[in-house]
């Protein structure tokens, strides 16, 4: 967020920061990633932009994203998506469930 790299955005998940990915970016700046979490378990995503570096500190200078998960589910959702924009490498799939 506002042009800088991504260890400055912090990214809470229901209001608990997220480990960051095991692997740095270019070895040198750690960051989240989101592709862990399951959409289907989202609720909504909201962001702060203004004044975050102030109650959340030094991480989260670019701002923070907050995401919220459902609190309750009862039943079933399916969700797959299957998406080809460049011919065969660019190939992805992506199924979850709740």
């Amino acid at each position: 967020m506002r042009g800088l790299t991504l260890d400055a955005t912090l990214v809470l998940v229901d209001g608990h920061r997220m480990a960051p990915y095991p692997l740095a970016d270019d070895g040198e700046r750690p960051f989240v990633d989101l592709s862990s979490l399951p959409l289907s378990i989202v609720e909504r995503v909201r962001s702060a932009q203004r004044r975050a570096s102030a109650i959340y500190g030094s991480d989260a200078i670019a701002g923070v994203v907050n995401i919220i998960l459902k609190p309750e589910f009862k039943g079933l959702q399916l969700d797959t998506n299957l998406a080809d924009p460049t011919g065969a490498d660019g190939l992805t799939q992506r199924v979850s469930a709740l």
